[in-house]
């Protein structure tokens, strides 16, 4: 009785008719015992799984009913206390001014727009490429890699759909395009693997598809980065593994669907709040360990050990244990950041890997974010103490590099 009264009130402010031309006259009580009994039969179900895509409903663990004393955080409130933990944080972990625009930018869109839609909305400003030419680096080397057939392919199937929601038309070809290039290089690469992923709809993924499977850009070049960390074997069921920066998260997604590792994540929010809310969501049976601020690490040991993926804003890195991480990555995050910010970071990675341990960076050969000192190069991230592993240029996004070192035993 109590899930049926709650999914009755729920109903009334998620599942609303659509306004028709002409005036609805019924009144109220009509309209909301029809949507009643739209949902009798199946209320718990619907309940649930509504939870999953819905901005306004609490953020829980999927597939768990609410409980009455179970805290009803929607996803503005968890994002409203992720912002109050981070304004106290020391200056040295607060966003450049580029990043703080940029934050404001997405805090707007999801205001406006909803989490259910962030795939559409600020993936843009993330690793999503959809403005394109023929001439761009990114087609040059996918119609090398993939063969003229399968390039002329992909051009019509680039017209399929012509336009998704929020995006232009000439962004959802360009989408389009790049997505069925970049999947069929990953296949390439790791084809077996691939056969194992498909974009979940969960966040408003572009209906792009290829063999019948929801397909995405950020899958495909998510598997690719999973290819380079991986060489020899480095990535484990065993690992723990530390992403600064990550957007919503597609790495982490891939990383967990091909190894069974531990993974925590360091982002400012909204980044953060995304990413939590859309790993809980695409990950049900992961041991979420969400969000909180702490004093002292032993004070959470046991629990954040436990945990399959744990968030933490930029300022509790330094609650890490020394020698902690198997595994540290970072891509196109750092160059967007202060000098002083990226060497205290690069001191803290050093700190947190294990000797022996891995470190992934992938980043613009010449960086083109906005700020003091002129462009950023590769010699400038402070590497010197590492064992280089190896430093090219990156593969599809050829105006980047990627390095991979080891920190000294």
């Amino acid at each position: 009785r109590w899930t049926q009264t709650r999914l009755n009130s729920h109903s009334r402010k998620c599942f609303r008719p659509k306004p028709k031309a002409r005036r609805d006259t019924r009144s109220a009580a009509t309209t909301t015992k029809r949507i009643n009994a739209t949902f009798q039969s199946a209320a718990a179900a619907s309940l649930v799984r509504h939870t999953q895509i819905c901005s306004r409903c609490t953020l829980l663990r999927p597939g768990r009913t609410p409980s009455r004393k179970s805290p009803k955080l929607t996803f503005d409130q968890v994002n409203r206390d992720m912002l109050a933990a981070f304004r106290d944080a020391p200056e040295i972990y607060h966003p450049s001014e580029f990043w703080q625009q940029l934050n404001d930018h997405h805090n707007a869109q999801l205001g406006e727009l909803g989490i259910e839609n962030f795939k559409r909305t600020i993936v843009r400003q993330y690793f999503t490429w959809m403005r394109v030419k023929p001439s761009n680096p990114q087609i040059v080397f996918l119609r090398r890699e993939v063969g003229f057939f399968y390039t002329i392919l992909a051009l019509l199937r680039a017209l399929i759909p012509p336009k998704h929601a929020h995006l232009s038309i000439s962004q959802s070809m360009g989408l389009n395009l790049l997505s069925q290039l970049t999947w069929r290089y990953a296949g390439k690469l790791r084809g077996q693997q691939i056969a194992r992923l498909s974009e979940p709809t969960i966040g408003g993924a572009p209906r792009i598809q290829s063999g019948g499977r929801l397909i995405s850009q950020d899958m495909a070049n998510s598997l690719i980065e999973f290819d380079a960390m991986d060489e020899g074997g480095r990535l484990t069921s065993s690992s723990t593994v530390c992403e600064l920066g990550g957007g919503y998260r597609r790495t982490a997604y891939v990383v967990k669907k091909l190894h069974q590792c531990r993974y925590i994540m360091i982002d400012i929010p909204p980044a953060l709040t995304v990413a939590q809310w859309y790993l809980s969501n695409v990950l049900p049976e992961a041991k979420i360990w969400a969000f909180r601020e702490f004093e002292n690490f032993a004070d959470v040991r046991d629990e954040f050990e436990a945990a399959d993926l744990i968030f933490l804003l930029p300022h509790q890195i330094e609650m890490i244990p020394d020698d902690y991480i198997d595994f540290f990555l970072n891509i196109s995050s750092l160059h967007e950041m202060q000098r002083d910010q990226i060497a205290h970071y690069i001191d803290q990675i050093g700190r947190c890997v294990r000797p022996g341990g891995h470190f992934y960076l992938k980043a613009w050969k010449s960086s083109r974010a906005p700020i003091p000192g002129g462009a950023l190069g590769y010699e400038d991230y402070g590497l010197e103490d590492w064992n280089e592993i190896y430093h090219r240029e990156a593969r599809v996004q050829t105006e980047f590099f990627e390095a991979l070192v080891q920190k000294p035993a």
